[in-house]
């Protein structure tokens, strides 16, 4: 088995799909929530129950689709600082299919969260590159 974590930042890992051993091994190091990114139409394919899956880990669970037909919302990128604030210090992980959504929507917290930093995404070490486009469609409006 093969970790699905992409990369890390400070305690947020942006994954690709996991699968239910994943969520186990999450919860076993300490994950305390796992934000899905994945449409309604992708995880209908799953072959599992990823709610369920990861309430019986023991972690707490979101689901904020973006892409296709659920778009891109700016309350996923509230509800991420939400969860990330609740979390503290103990790990969370987001993920997608690739983690590219996920990478998106956390670029977008990080700038959000951070208006005044010289560079908000510094250390956010992503290997597939950010649609800024995107991440701005992402920003929560003033």
């Amino acid at each position: 088995m093969t970790d699905p974590i992409v990369t890390r930042h400070a305690n947020i890992a942006l994954a690709r799909q996991p699968m239910p051993a994943d969520l186990t091994a999450w919860a076993e190091a300490g994950v305390v929530h796992v934000i899905n990114n994945r449409t309604h139409p992708e995880l209908d394919q799953l072959g599992f129950d990823m709610a369920a899956s990861v309430a019986e880990a023991g972690m707490g669970y979101d689901h904020l689709p973006l892409g296709g037909p659920a778009g891109v919302n700016p309350e996923h990128t509230v509800r991420l600082g939400e969860v990330i604030a609740a979390a503290g210090d103990r790990p969370v992980v987001i993920h997608c299919l690739s983690g590219t959504r996920s990478a998106h929507l956390y670029a977008a917290h990080l700038i959000h969260t951070r208006p005044d930093a010289e560079n908000p995404l510094e250390g956010l070490e992503w290997p597939g590159g950010l649609d800024m486009n995107l991440v701005n469609a992402l920003l929560p409006k003033a």
